[in-house]
């Protein structure tokens, strides 16, 4: 981990050119107490960076997206839909993001969108943060000075390292939804991480609509003595 993101100072975000989309990583701030006053983005609360392997996953994490983020910068320059990605923030899922997902996604649910899950944001997280290695995302966008959350993901990678499995991804389905989608940076950043661990493959667990994840290279996959359905890209 950076030596600011230590010791709470807020990172400087990359440098913009005119018209260039923003695409900021947020890293560890500190927000004890929560800022409430500041109303154009959400209150980053501290990971349970608690041991030293939880803060060597932070960083790898946190490169994972930095990567992506200048792959993407990259490509964006070229695309005619660049001002679709105005704004794009890659950051850790905290306080903001599970409080989001519990007070506004639900305003959008409907029979021919999405009832959400049996558990919690919230529930789900408290159980992936005991496990250092764990992946996480959400992905917000400011929309006239204001984030939106937009989606977020949850995984982990097998015990050997040899595969890092998404359990959980979620997309907002609000009127102001990301035009260019949330699953192609949520695929990116989980397998930019994944490499970064040594994996051999990214799963996608039960996947509710296995048609969006094949068009990235994702194709069937069976894990022995597992009856889930499964995913797989060979990285």
């Amino acid at each position: 981990m950076k030596a600011e993101a230590r010791q709470g100072t807020e990172p400087k975000p990359p440098r913009l050119q005119k018209n260039q989309p923003e695409v900021i990583i947020f890293r560890l701030l500190p927000a004890y107490p929560p800022d409430q006053t500041d109303s154009t983005r959400p209150v980053l609360l501290v990971p349970m960076v608690i041991t030293p392997k939880h803060a060597k996953y932070y960083a790898l994490r946190t490169a994972s997206r930095e990567a992506v983020a200048e792959s993407f910068l990259v490509k964006i320059r070229r695309s005619q839909h660049a001002s679709s990605w105005n704004g794009v923030v890659f950051g850790s899922i905290d306080k903001g993001a599970t409080d989001c997902a519990r007070l506004e996604w639900p305003k959008h649910y409907s029979d021919q969108t999405h009832r959400g899950f049996s558990e919690s944001w919230e529930t789900l997280h408290r159980k992936f943060l005991p496990i250092p290695s764990f992946f996480d995302l959400a992905i917000w966008q400011r929309i006239e000075g204001q984030l939106v959350l937009q989606g977020m993901a949850l995984g982990k990678p097998s015990d050997g390292k040899t595969h890092l499995t998404l359990n959980w991804v979620e997309r907002s389905f609000a009127p102001d939804y990301l035009r260019g989608g949330v699953l192609l940076p949520i695929l990116a950043c989980a397998e930019e991480y994944a490499k970064l661990l040594g994996c051999q493959r990214v799963l996608i667990k039960n996947p509710v609509d296995p048609a969006k994840y094949e068009r990235y290279g994702y194709s069937p996959y069976a894990l022995r003595r597992v009856r889930a359905t499964y995913l797989c890209k060979e990285l």
